[in-house]
């Protein structure tokens, strides 16, 4: 049987400018929330762009796969999801597998 694979998770968000402050905000919250209350989550990085401040990137590390579904259906997730959907405007995501 195959060990199940560390999981990394690559998300760039474009922000509407008017809520970039905002986003980021309850986006280091959540980046906080997963590192704290999911054991399998081991790293969850914000970074900004430094030439656009709208675009935000995120680096998220599991243990495996199924780690990164359970994330998505955790309650922190859900609530974070919900307060910041309307402030993207563009939101690109690339999933991975560890070699």
């Amino acid at each position: 049987m195959q060990a199940q694979k560390a999981f990394a998770v690559i998300v760039e968000f474009m922000v509407d400018h008017r809520y970039i402050d905002d986003f980021i905000g309850k986006t280091l919250n959540q980046s906080s929330n997963s590192l704290e209350m999911e054991p399998k989550c081991h790293r969850f990085d914000v970074c900004q762009n430094e030439e656009n401040i709208n675009r935000v990137f995120l680096y998220e590390l599991y243990e495996d796969k199924l780690a990164f579904e359970e994330h998505l259906n955790s309650t922190h997730y859900l609530r974070y999801h919900d307060q910041v959907k309307e402030w993207i405007l563009d939101k690109k995501i690339i999933l991975c597998s560890m070699l």
